[in-house]
Order: C-alpha cells, then sequence, then structure tokens
C-alpha cells in the first residue's frame, strides 16, 4: 500500500515520507483505516529505540551458544534491528539439576550442618530444662518433706501446706514458664500467693530454699509483707497502722526527732467458734492469707502486737494473728517481719516485751538471744540492720508468778550466802492469817498457795 492507510487522508501518495518511515494523515476527528491496512510499512527511528546493555554472565558448565536471528520486518521492506551479544543459556539434563560450582554447594553444605547442630544444642537444653523444672514441680510434696527432716518447718507447718495447696505445683511451673518468655513481672495467682505467706509466716529460711529452687518463681519476701497488711480489720499486720507510724515517722523527722519505740506481744485465749460473717467464715486458723479449708484447725489464741513509744505519749495495735500454737522459730519469725515493717516506716524499735514460757525462750535463742545464766546476753540484731540490737524485756509480772510456781515445786530456795528459805514458812504465814482474820500488808492470800487449782 502506498501512502497513509487512513480514510480521507491527503498525504497518501507522499512517497518522501513514506520512504522515510514517517507517516501521517490529514483528516477529521475521526479516524478510520482501510480493510486492506496492515503494519508493514512502519521502521522505529534507531535514535529512539532503547538501548539494551547486555553484560557477560559466569562461565557454567553445560552451557551452549544460542545466536539470535534477524527478524524480518516485510516483504516489501526488511528493517535490521541491532544485533545483541550472543547470551550463554544454561542447559541442564534434568530438572533436578543443579548450576552451582561444587565448592559453593560444599560451603551451603556446611552452614547448613552448621545451623542444624546450633538447633539441635539448644533444644537439648530447652529440654533438659523443662524436664528439671517438671521435676522440680512435680515433686512439692519431696521438697515439704525435705524442709520437716531439715527442721526448717514444723509438723502443724508441713500439714497445712500438704492439705491446702495442693494446686501450688502448676501455678508454680506456669510462673517459672512466663518468667523465662517475658521480664514484665506478673500478678501472682491466689494459690500461689497463699502459698508464699503460709511458708514465710512459718518459716523464712524454708521460704528462702523454696524460692531458690524453684528459681525465683515466689514472691520476695518483701512483696509478701505487703500481702500481709490487712486494710479491714482481718488478721494480718494492719497497714493503716503502718501508715500512720510512717506519717508520724515524718513528722517527727522534719522536727529533728527520731520516733523509737517498744514492741510487746502477747498470745489471748479465744473461744472455738466457726461463724459465716462477710461472705466468709471465720474462726479458723489465720495468718493473714485469708485461706482455709475443712482440714483448717480452729484458732484457740489470738498472737497480738502492739508498738508502744519511748519517747513520746502514743501506742498504737499493729496487727493480731489467730493462731492454734506456734513453735519458738515460727514466732522469731513473725518478730522479725514484725520488725522490717517497722523500719521501712521509718520507727526505730529498741526492745522487745513478752511473757516467759518455753516457746518464747526457744524464740529468743531463734532471734540470736543468749538467756542462760552462764553468757548472758539478752538481745538479737535487727533484721534490717545488723549493726543495731534489740534488747528483750521479759514481762516483770508474768516472771514473778513463775518465780512462785517454781518455788511452790521445789519448797526450799538457797541464797548467795547459803541460807535456805522454805515454802513452808509461806504457808504457815497465811495459815496463821487466815486463823486470826487479820491480813498483814503482804497481800497475801489462799489463791497465791493454792495456784494449781
Amino acid at each position: 500500500m502506498s501512502g497513509c492507510s487512513a480514510y480521507s487522508c491527503t498525504n497518501r501518495a507522499n512517497r518522501f515520507h513514506y520512504d522515510r518511515g514517517i507517516t501521517f494523515h490529514k483528516s477529521g476527528q475521526t479516524v478510520r483505516l482501510r480493510p486492506d491496512a496492515e503494519p508493514t510499512v512502519f521502521a522505529f527511528p534507531t535514535h529512539l529505540q532503547k538501548k539494551s546493555t547486555s553484560r557477560k554472565p559466569p562461565s557454567r558448565r553445560g552451557t551452549s551458544d544460542v545466536s539470535l536471528e534477524t527478524v524480518e520486518t516485510g516483504s516489501s521492506c526488511t528493517v535490521e534491528p541491532p544485533v545483541p551479544q550472543q547470551l550463554h543459556v544454561g542447559v541442564c539434563d534434568h530438572s533436578y539439576a543443579v548450576l552451582e560450582s561444587p565448592r559453593k554447594l560444599k560451603r551451603k553444605l556446611d552452614k547448613a550442618v552448621d545451623e542444624l547442630e546450633t538447633c539441635k544444642k539448644k533444644l537439648k537444653v530447652e529440654q533438659q530444662k523443662t524436664r528439671r523444672l517438671k521435676k522440680r514441680v512435680s515433686n512439692l510434696s519431696t521438697v515439704i518433706d525435705s524442709l520437716h527432716n531439715q527442721n526448717l518447718i514444723s509438723t502443724t507447718c508441713a500439714e497445712m501446706l500438704e492439705s491446702t495447696f495442693s494446686g501450688v505445683p502448676k501455678e508454680v511451673f506456669q510462673r517459672i514458664i512466663e518468667q523465662s518468655n517475658t521480664k514484665q513481672s506478673n500478678t501472682y495467682p491466689e494459690d500461689l500467693r497463699s502459698f508464699a505467706m503460709t511458708l514465710q509466716f512459718y518459716s523464712a529460711k524454708a521460704y528462702e530454699y523454696v524460692r531458690e529452687t524453684f528459681d525465683l518463681a515466689l514472691p520476695h519476701p518483701r512483696t509478701i509483707r505487703t500481702w500481709y497488711c490487712s486494710v479491714e480489720g482481718d488478721p494480718g499486720f494492719t497497714k493503716q497502722a503502718f501508715d500512720a507510724l510512717h506519717a508520724k515517722a515524718n513528722d517527727n523527722l522534719a522536727q529533728g526527732k527520731e520516733t523509737v519505740c517498744a514492741i510487746m506481744f502477747d498470745e489471748m485465749a479465744i473461744r472455738k467458734h466457726i461463724e459465716y460473717a462477710n461472705g466468709k467464715y471465720r474462726g479458723y486458723v489465720d495468718i493473714g492469707t485469708g485461706r482455709f479449708d475443712e482440714s483448717t484447725p480452729e484458732a484457740k489464741d489470738a498472737l497480738v502486737f502492739m508498738a508502744v513509744s519511748a519517747n513520746d505519749a502514743w501506742k498504737m495495735p499493729l496487727g493480731y494473728f489467730l493462731v492454734y500454737g506456734l513453735s519458738g522459730v515460727e514466732r522469731a519469725n513473725l518478730v522479725n517481719e514484725c520488725f522490717r515493717k517497722l523500719h521501712d516506716s521509718g520507727v526505730q524499735a529498741v526492745s522487745l516485751t513478752c511473757d516467759g514460757p518455753s516457746c518464747h525462750f526457744a524464740m529468743m535463742k531463734s532471734l540470736g538471744a543468749n538467756m542462760n545464766v552462764i553468757g548472758l546476753d539478752p538481745s538479737f540484731p535487727h533484721p534490717s540492720d545488723q549493726s543495731i540490737k534489740i534488747h528483750i524485756i521479759l514481762d516483770v509480772c508474768h516472771m514473778l508468778k513463775l518465780l512462785r510456781n517454781s518455788f511452790a515445786d521445789i519448797g526450799i530456795f538457797k541464797t548467795s550466802d547459803g541460807q535456805t528459805i522454805s515454802w513452808q514458812y509461806i504457808e504457815e504465814l497465811n495459815k496463821l492469817q487466815e486463823k486470826e482474820g487479820l491480813r498483814l500488808g503482804n497481800k497475801l492470800k489462799s489463791a497465791h498457795i493454792d495456784w494449781q487449782k
């Protein structure tokens, strides 16, 4: 076809433009091609073509040279495009064949083997760690028996831990897993809180042993001291009391004055009675955890702590615990907790006053005091500051009663110079006063003589 193929084009016979490969037409808005129009008379100018760059590929095995044939663009006019350089294309005999060199494949294989060995070692370590943790947690009963055999906890504590906290192993294991996955501290489950408070209440040494055994899955003792605080008058150390002492200590500190106090504690006998009040049963042994079941014994005593100022005029009840009976070690642990909380509140406690039953002498020995006549040292170091000494003061009235009871049982006392003091003289004096109907200023009565009744 000569010229342009569009209808109504006035440049159809323009051979000048046709020979140069340029065609254009003059027509209206609508352009329609003729039926016999074919795209055979167009040669894209060389200066408008994109220059293709090729680079020589690396030499590969099993390659063959493939040449590109020229493309015929038309029967009447043939335009030869620029011939690119020869390309080397890899040809493989099989679909699973590789084109890389053996040395490179060997390097990749060695790297993969090293990564596999590293993963196997990590997997083995994690499996051993999990197996050890499961073994520890599943043998909580064995741990409790071990603590009991080492005299770290009493029989009462062991029985309570065995009967009350059966769900703790699972909670401890979950806590360990959470600590290994994240560094943030999560909320302790209720069973784990009660277990930690009970064990720490009865024995601080046993609690530290179990805490180290379980990879610090149990809370820090300072955290437990915050849990001991009661805000509704329930058993435990009362939070409001220590808050008030903290405010008092700050006021005195602003005035350049120290807040010094003495700690007193004693047991009061209570009637065994269980009642339901405020959504819970009350009357069981309660050390501030609020957890008990049918196996928990009924409380028969209330152990009360009080702080009395030594340089001011105030006294403050610190808390109470419903107990059935505590050993000397358990009492010592509770006394240490009281001194720690006072120290954290800014109050300096200088003495401990209590009566003189045998369990209290065992408590004093556990605290570090020596109450024997030989080498007497009625003091022990402060649990929060070893440089501070806490002095023990025995209740004078109770010690006089104990002296009276011992005098009546033995019957004869010897003075330092060898003279004899006989209980029989006191009995005869009481009989004389009863017979005459007169009483001297000694205030002696029959109740003092027949104290066993």
